[in-house]
């Protein structure tokens, strides 16, 4: 991911790249965004002070670990977009980060020892990326979240037991487009009011063993177009699901993708997801180390648009449903390590065979099968 957002950060930005000997040589005036690789961040800083409109400055290989690094950035550096504090190990960001009113981007992933973040981050009004994801000692977030009114992706790990208690709390992200809650170990409840975030096209909650139920607001996102759940020993997806018709009804017409995976509780796929509005545009459903799942249902077949279906380590799934042939839209067909449903999706004379025959590409414990469609 560092990579990749280093890539579009240069394309967008088109970086200045100097070694440290070039920065002597060149005109302050001119110099906005900076790369450097191997170098020692307290020296370049020496160098930079000069620079008045520095907007960037990267680290290949890192570097910008310390506190005064940070400190002299947010009194010196004003008009700074893109300040990537990844694999830092201060113990609080200091609350002068608050003038570095120009702030696009702001990373401390993998900060292992910061505990508090300062009220002021909640002042970066223009920030559009905050990464927290990794930061294990994060005991909690800022009240006033909901002031960063432009922010479109936030990645979390925290040591909070609830994201929600605020009137200004993440509810109000309106500009969020993708929200990341990763390895949250104490976290057993998500904040109510999530149909707020309207803009919310991807959410992604993994790694989260205490987390026992979402709030029903979940399903009601208008814009999400991705869902991914994993490695939440406690989750219940359908906790709290009963036949609601609204609940139902009301689900995300536009979700293209929802995968699963090691969620020992899950048993059955949620009605919201299999009937309603999200039935109309799913594209991809993954079902990975779900060792309690027992099998799919009926409604599969109302999931008109779906072209990829990967299951895999679901030992007590043992057959497909009788719809399975509706699904004519359906491209890709993957199942790994369930004994009893491979066996019966084998060509031709698998009990299942027929109701999959039609799928161009299917694949069984990791064994192309596709030749077989013609023959």
């Amino acid at each position: 991911m560092h990579d990749l957002v280093h890539d579009l950060a240069k394309s967008v930005a088109q970086f200045e790249q100097h070694t440290l000997d070039a920065i002597e040589k060149i005109n302050s005036n001119e110099v906005q965004h900076v790369l450097l690789s191997g170098d020692d961040p307290e020296e370049v800083l020496t160098l930079l002070q000069k620079i008045t409109k520095l907007r960037t400055i990267l680290f290949r290989n890192g570097g910008a670990t310390s506190l005064s690094f940070v400190t002299t950035c947010a009194s010196k550096f004003k008009y700074m977009r893109y300040l990537d504090l990844s694999d830092s190990s201060f113990e609080v960001l200091p609350s002068s980060i608050g003038n570095m009113k120009h702030l696009r981007y702001l990373s401390l992933l993998r900060n292992k020892r910061i505990k508090k973040l300062p009220a002021s981050i909640c002042k970066l009004y223009h920030l559009q990326t905050l990464i927290l994801a990794e930061c294990s000692e994060l005991e909690e977030l800022p009240r006033d979240m909901g002031n960063l009114i432009n922010l479109m992706f936030l990645s979390i790990t925290t040591k909070q037991r609830a994201l929600s208690g605020t009137e200004n709390g993440l509810e109000c992200l309106i500009s969020l487009r993708s929200l990341l809650i990763y390895a949250c170990n104490n976290l057993e409840f998500i904040f109510e009011g999530m149909q707020n975030l309207t803009a919310l096209r991807t959410l992604v909650i993994v790694g989260c063993p205490s987390l026992v139920s979402l709030p029903t607001s979940v399903k009601h996102l208008p814009a999400l177009e991705n869902l991914v759940f994993g490695d939440c020993e406690r989750l219940n997806l359908m906790d709290g699901d009963g036949d609601s018709e609204d609940d139902i009804q009301g689900s995300s017409s536009r979700l293209c993708t929802f995968i699963i995976g090691a969620l020992p509780q899950l048993e059955a796929l949620p009605q919201w997801l299999v009937q309603g509005p999200t039935t109309s545009n799913l594209h991809c459903l993954g079902i990975n180390g779900c060792h309690n799942f027992k099998g799919l249902p009926e409604s599969l077949e109302n999931l008109t648009s779906l072209q990829e279906l990967r299951i895999g380590d679901c030992p007590q799934l043992s057959t497909l449903t009788e719809g399975m042939h509706r699904l004519t839209t359906l491209k890709v067909l993957s199942i790994d390590d369930c004994p009893e449903l491979s066996k019966r999706c084998m060509p031709k004379i698998g009990e299942d065979w027929h109701r999959i025959a039609h799928v161009p590409e299917i694949n069984i414990d990791g064994e192309s099968i596709k030749w077989t469609t013609n023959n």
